[in-house]
């Protein structure tokens, strides 16, 4: 889905919600609030799969999708960028659910 700024986005996923009832969806998502309520979730890093469940079950097992809600609900925090020191408290971005886990900092396991 395209970015859609707002009152927009929340219309798209309340339209969404009503035509999925009793029906398969598969949806691709970088946000988080997007994936929390979906019956199963499939967590991808470089295109593989590195772990899949439901929200609540990843959160429990501690892996790599905990790691990146963990990272997306704290509050915002400067990063370095990737060519940035990280002693420099005025380089980086925040860490959020709307980039990429590779762009926050997150190991490949």
């Amino acid at each position: 889905m395209p970015s859609v700024p707002g009152r927009g986005e929340a219309a798209v996923h309340a339209a969404i919600e009503r035509m999925g009832t009793g029906r398969t969806v598969v949806m691709v998502a970088h946000r988080l609030h997007t994936v929390q309520q979906a019956d199963r979730i499939v967590f991808l890093d470089a295109g593989r799969i590195i772990e899949e469940g439901s929200h609540e079950e990843l959160l429990h097992r501690g892996g790599r999708y905990a790691e990146f809600c963990n990272l997306s609900l704290a509050p915002a925090t400067t990063w370095p960028g990737p060519d940035e020191d990280a002693t420099d408290s005025s380089a980086g971005s925040a860490p959020t659910a709307d980039r990429p886990i590779a762009e926050q900092g997150l190991s490949s396991k």
